[in-house]
């Protein structure tokens, strides 16, 4: 039976929260990441797919070489080398259907270049390069349209705890609030709906273990309760819907343990660990799913080219709501709000509206079970009391919640 839905969303900041018994994930292992072992490396995720390269092969030389992955097929290609020119210590991250990596250590020191990686057409291009000093260990994330960049540092360059957004469109950055704390290197982080996550590191020879929140939308920092883990850095961190991650690293040793971030209740809980600790290595997530690769372990140093997957033996991906299958429009709207979707399995489904403080405004739709198939509704907010502005849409079906961002314009 299908019921009539319409509802509006920017399509380039969804967030698609999700929640899990933790309990459950277990690591796979899946094909190795390219033809070498290698550690420094840098990378991100597009869609279903997942993106490794650049760093230091065995050697001891620096990689220009870059390498994708289907998650469909568990194969890796190798794609056009970075136009930049061969490096370690880089950072990566993807804006929309594109990919970027930006400074890292090249032969004749520390870089500022940003390169643009399109896989349509397989290519690289320049971009405007990075506002601070040369550096590396520097970390890279994005929500929606920007990308936000900092910390870092190099042997010449002290570490460094500034904080940039880059808007690709325009090609420009812009400052932002530095992060508090100690100035770092190594850290690691991930995105949750609009706010930045960043923790870990090195100040000097000291490990750190705080953590701390970056809003984009009032430019702030907010600190969280630290890292669960013990102190490190080069530690990874990627984020599964609504949960964050981070996992390995170095506290004087390399590490395999992966702890998961819960924002609701701000607190960490260690789950499954990797089989083969490292540090180094590159981290993502794609879909219902959270994946890492390469790095190196010690003792004695080894670099590594395994591939490892975070996810439910059962099937994380057996929930009721498919996220593709969630259809919002138009935005912004002024009047009528919609949304549809197919619901996979029986399940309660309630939709609300929240403010961005997470607290409800609006329930649209409350039902104790709905059957399987396609619903579809349609509700009139022209006429509510609301106030224009940003609202986040809700639909929670069982365990389970997916978001959308909704901007309401009278």
């Amino acid at each position: 039976m299908k019921k009539n839905i319409y509802l509006s969303i920017i399509i380039a900041v969804i967030a698609c929260l999700y929640s899990f018994n933790s309990s459950a994930l277990t690591w796979t292992q899946r094909a190795n990441v390219g033809s070498i072992p290698r550690a420094y490396a840098c990378g991100f995720s597009i869609s279903t797919t997942g993106y490794i390269g650049t760093g230091q092969d065995s050697s001891g030389y620096s990689r220009a070489d870059f390498w994708a992955w289907d998650q469909l097929t568990n194969t890796w290609t190798q794609k056009a080398d970075l136009t930049g020119g061969a490096r370690a210590y880089a950072c990566g991250f993807s804006i929309g259907q594109k990919g970027y990596i930006m400074c890292g250590l090249k032969l004749l020191g520390d870089t500022t270049d940003v390169w643009e990686y399109t896989p349509a057409t397989n290519a690289w291009v320049a971009k405007a390069a990075y506002p601070g000093a040369g550096r590396e260990n520097i970390i890279g994330l994005s929500i929606g349209t920007k990308g936000y960049v900092g910390t870092g540092g190099s042997i010449i360059n002290p570490p460094a705890n500034d904080w940039w957004e880059f808007n690709p469109t325009a090609n420009t950055w812009t400052a932002k609030a530095s992060m508090p704390g100690q100035s770092r290197v190594g850290a690691a982080g991930f995105i949750i709906a609009s706010n930045c996550y960043v923790g870990t590191g090195m100040h000097n020879l000291t490990y750190l273990n705080d953590f701390y929140e970056f809003n984009t939308l009032s430019n702030t920092w907010t600190i969280k309760t630290a890292f669960g883990g013990s102190a490190r850095y080069l530690a990874v961190g990627f984020n599964i819907g609504n949960l964050g991650y981070f996992a390995t690293g170095d506290d004087g040793s390399t590490k395999s343990d992966c702890w998961e971030y819960s924002i609701g209740s701000n607190s960490w809980t260690q789950i499954a660990s990797l089989s083969i600790g490292r540090a180094s290595a590159v981290g993502f997530g794609i879909g219902t799913k959270g994946y890492i690769g390469t790095g190196f372990n010690t003792p004695p140093q080894t670099l590594l080219k395994d591939f490892w997957e975070l996810g439910s033996p059962a099937g994380i991906d057996n929930v009721p709501v498919k996220d593709e299958s969630i259809n919002v429009f138009p935005n912004p709207f002024t009047e009528y709000i919609s949304i549809s979707y197919s619901l996979e399995k029986s399940s309660p489904v309630k939709i609300e509206l929240l403010d961005l403080t997470g607290k409800s405004v609006c329930v649209l739709s409350d039902e104790a079970n709905q059957n399987p198939g396609e619903y579809s509704s349609k509700w009139n907010l022209g006429e509510s009391n609301l106030s224009n502005g940003m609202y986040i849409l809700t639909i929670n079906a069982g365990e389970n919640v997916y978001t959308r961002r909704v901007n309401l314009v009278k």
